[in-house]
């Protein structure tokens, strides 16, 4: 077994929890800085392209982007670990929308965590059927 292969092994069942502290350690000291909420809030308003919000454009690009990564370094072969996986993003990215009605200067929006959790469902899919078809490829290769 190559790490390149099955993704970073951790002995037993610990990788879903090293991969969420990655994540919640990535993460919250962006959340508690505090110059990252004025720079956001000049970005609400309409834009040339007529976005409302491009804040809501950044929580669909970074969950759907670190839903992505985390699969893909963790490299679950069972169906099973990967919806673990994305419930725990699904938990972090709930948890850390309802843990800015405890920060000054943040707010919680419905809004992003809706962006939150579709993107990682989004991400999780995209994942899951990408991992299929090149599962499948391989076992086409090998007929010939």
């Amino acid at each position: 077994m190559t790490p390149s292969s099955k993704g970073i092994a951790f002995p037993g069942s610990y990788w879903p929890i090293v991969g969420s502290l990655f994540l919640a350690g990535a993460l919250v000291p962006l959340l508690l800085h505090p110059g990252i909420p004025h720079l956001l809030k000049a970005l609400t308003g309409y834009t040339t392209l007529g976005v409302r919000n491009v804040g809501y454009l950044a929580h669909l690009g970074a969950y759907f982007t670190v839903t992505l990564a985390i699969l893909t370094v963790l490299a679950p072969q069972r169906r099973t670990t990967v919806l673990l996986i994305a419930a725990a993003l699904l938990c972090h990215g709930t948890m850390t929308e309802l843990a800015q009605l405890w920060i000054p200067a943040r707010d919680c929006d419905v809004w992003d965590l809706a962006c939150n959790l579709g993107s990682i469902l989004t991400g999780t899919i995209v994942w899951s059927k990408t991992m299929d078809l090149l599962r499948s490829g391989s076992k086409n290769l090998e007929a010939f």
